[in-house]
């Protein structure tokens, strides 16, 4: 029930000022929602490092190209956020 309320929050229209609770009976719900973000991103990179790897690993034309974008991604840090950023639509 607190994952569909959270969906329902995340999907709603923006708000222009959240309250943040300072009370400690707050805390549980915050808590459960930065646990819910850490999995989202875990599956979410889970899901795209199985499908890269597969991908390099059953295609040889393309490995070499994937290969190449993974060792300039991770050696330029800076990289690694504005590649997929200025990506984005």
């Amino acid at each position: 029930m607190a994952i569909f309320h959270m969906a329902a929050y995340w999907l709603s229209s923006p708000v222009p000022g959240v309250a943040i609770s300072l009370s400690a009976s707050a805390l549980p719900l915050y808590a459960f929602y930065s646990v819910v973000r850490i999995s989202i991103a875990y599956l979410l990179s889970l899901i795209f490092a199985v499908a890269y790897g597969y991908l390099a690993a059953y295609n040889p034309r393309v490995e070499a190209g994937m290969i190449a974008v993974l060792d300039i991604l991770q050696s330029i840090p800076r990289a690694q956020f504005s590649c997929p950023a200025s990506c984005w639509p």
